[in-house]
């Protein structure tokens, strides 16, 4: 794979992109890619894939690449200033099914299991907590 063609974050994307689901209504979480969340008008509940680390080549000559995304769940808090936590859950379950030992779009994703996921995290200026899930990835030959 060439440089220009690491786009990891992409192609995570692509396996979470309307299927991560919450509330009795089945509402579709959006997820954005490295630079794509906007700065405003961005729902209740949102998924940001960060890169997470440098890039490194494990051939020489560079071809095969891996290194970690981050991948970050994003909810509003209850009225009270607490964290949604069964709903965080809910969402967690359902990335961790979509994601972890999965191919997409020549990369291959999986849970970090050295630094698995953070734990909730308030944010009582925006009203929103957040958890991140740390996923490895590499290239694969296809």
């Amino acid at each position: 794979m060439n440089l220009s063609e690491l786009n990891p974050d992409i192609a995570l994307k692509s396996l979470l992109d309307g299927k991560v689901k919450v509330g009795s209504d089945a509402r579709i979480i959006e997820v954005y890619a490295q630079g794509m969340q906007p700065n405003s008008g961005v729902g209740s509940d949102f998924i940001t894939i960060l890169y997470n680390g440098s890039v490194s080549s494990w051939t020489n000559p560079i071809g095969q690449f891996n290194s970690n995304l981050a991948l970050m769940i994003t909810c509003k808090m209850n009225s009270n200033g607490t964290i949604k936590q069964p709903h965080m859950s809910k969402i967690v379950a359902q990335c961790e099914k979509l994601i972890n030992r999965r191919k997409s779009q020549g990369f291959f994703f999986s849970l970090d299991k050295d630094n698995v996921i953070t734990p909730p995290t308030p944010n009582y200026t925006t009203g929103y907590a957040t958890t991140a899930l740390n996923v490895a990835w590499h290239t694969t030959n296809n």
